[in-house]
């Protein structure tokens, strides 16, 4: 039976294990230094008060520093025998891996509560958002904690702390890779469309905006769990060397939950729910564009136009786009209508995408070792009556709701501005001043 006691001793010993030698000193020292003088640099050259420059350089740190941190979880005991001595007791594997998983993630939140003096400095000198930075410090969690269940789950599978700090950064380091556009541009549509969910550096990203995405907590909540229990698995077999049945149904058991696990993110990729803890709402529709959709007159036809063989990047785009209009129909309900279309596999689609004037545009892939054109659409049309507007290309999400807003509301109000003008000035005067407003604002007055 589960016993959270004992995973608490075994998190003190551990903890306090880390600064009763070197080891935790040469880790935190160095890697503190370097990430100080790395920000200040950037910082100062971009003269941009914001965390998010730590934050981007914070993923290539823990390439070095979690399998340094977890290297010593199950190597050392390994390598001195000692291990069996810690199998004797009452204690089970699980209670054994998350008890050195939470020591060495309490390592961790030393490591990061040291860099709160940048945060001080930044709150002295500019104002940035505070809900931005706790969500950059819960995105340094979570991939730390990440990085950290990697090293362990490789610590168990080696029995030199070299061979456990290598076969851990190479882990994290593919899981950083296969996010480069360089590796997604490369890939075919549907394989690229698997790894940017799979790669680490998109979920850290959405989370330093300020963006709490559950699918992105789940993502991580994944990554930790299956490494964990890859740990547990290896650690159990021990007992089950002359049991090949047993040790074939722990196996079964691992590849159930792993599998699991991935259906469950898979399920989840379409069912976003969000929450926006910045401080300026800055991800929240604003009070302009929920009026105007639950004000709607009529029904409102978008048409989202994306080709199912975007390159990786612009699939990341295509989600974002997702999410904003999910919070469209939220609050337009019936009589907002979205449509995501693909002209490449239906001709009737292709021919609304022309004539809204939607038109293929040309993005760089990899192919045959060099880089070729592909053609593809990403593009929205919005219908009212017989009346439309077109976003031909979005070129990013981050002005697409002022757009939307704008083109909608353009559309549903055809009424024109009437501009009066009240003087007291002679009728000469009057009649000057008109034709000088004509000629400055380019307008019509009567």
């Amino acid at each position: 039976m589960f016993d959270y006691k004992i995973v608490w001793t075994i998190l003190k010993k551990e903890f306090k294990s880390y600064f009763n030698s070197p080891i935790g000193y040469v880790l935190l020292v160095p890697f503190l230094l370097l990430g100080f003088f790395l920000y200040f640099r950037s910082a100062l050259l971009s003269n941009q008060g914001s965390l998010r420059p730590l934050m981007d350089l914070l993923p290539y740190l823990l390439l070095f520093l979690a399998p340094a941190i977890a290297m010593r979880t199950f190597s050392q005991e390994q390598k001195n025998k000692t291990q069996e001595l810690l199998f004797a007791h009452p204690i089970t594997e699980l209670e054994i891996v998350l008890g050195k998983f939470l020591a060495a993630l309490s390592f961790y939140l030393v490591f990061l509560g040291l860099t709160l003096g940048i945060v001080i400095v930044l709150f002295m000198f500019s104002t940035p958002d505070p809900g931005i930075i706790i969500a950059q410090y819960l995105g340094a969690i979570f991939i730390g904690g990440a990085f950290l269940a990697i090293g362990i789950a490789a610590a168990t599978y080696t029995t030199s702390q070299v061979a456990s700090f290598l076969l851990a950064s190479a882990i994290s380091f593919a899981f950083i890779l296969i996010g480069f556009d360089v590796i997604l541009l490369a890939l075919p549509h549907f394989i690229a469309q698997f790894v940017t969910e799979l790669a680490i550096l998109p979920h850290v990203n959405n989370l330093s905006r300020g963006l709490l995405d559950l699918r992105d907590v789940l993502y991580f909540f994944t990554i930790i769990a299956v490494f964990l229990l890859l740990a547990v698995n290896k650690l159990s077999q021990r007992k089950l060397v002359e049991d090949k049945n047993a040790k074939q149904k722990l196996n079964i058991a691992l590849g159930l939950l792993i599998g699991i696990a991935v259906v469950l993110n898979i399920f989840m990729v379409e069912y976003p729910l969000r929450l926006d803890i910045t401080f300026n709402r800055l991800f929240t529709l604003s009070n302009g564009t929920k009026k105007t959709l639950e004000s709607l007159p009529d029904i409102v036809t978008i048409n989202v136009f994306t080709s199912a063989n975007l390159p990786g990047p612009e699939q990341v785009k295509v989600r974002q786009i997702k999410d904003l209009l999910s919070d469209y129909k939220r609050y337009g309900k019936s009589k907002l209508i979205i449509k995501y279309l693909d002209p490449d596999t239906d001709t009737d689609a292709m021919a609304l995408a022309n004539q809204s004037g939607v038109e293929k545009v040309q993005f760089r892939t990899l192919a045959n070792n060099s880089f070729a054109a592909v053609a593809g659409y990403e593009g929205i049309s919005i219908n009212f009556s017989d009346k439309k507007e077109v976003i031909p290309f979005v070129q990013k999400v981050d002005d697409l709701e002022y757009q939307l807003t704008r083109k909608i509301y353009k559309l549903v109000n055809p009424e024109k501005i009437k501009l009066g003008i009240f003087t007291q000035n002679k009728p000469y005067d009057q009649q000057k001043s008109i034709n000088n407003l004509r000629k400055v604002c380019k307008i019509n007055i009567h």
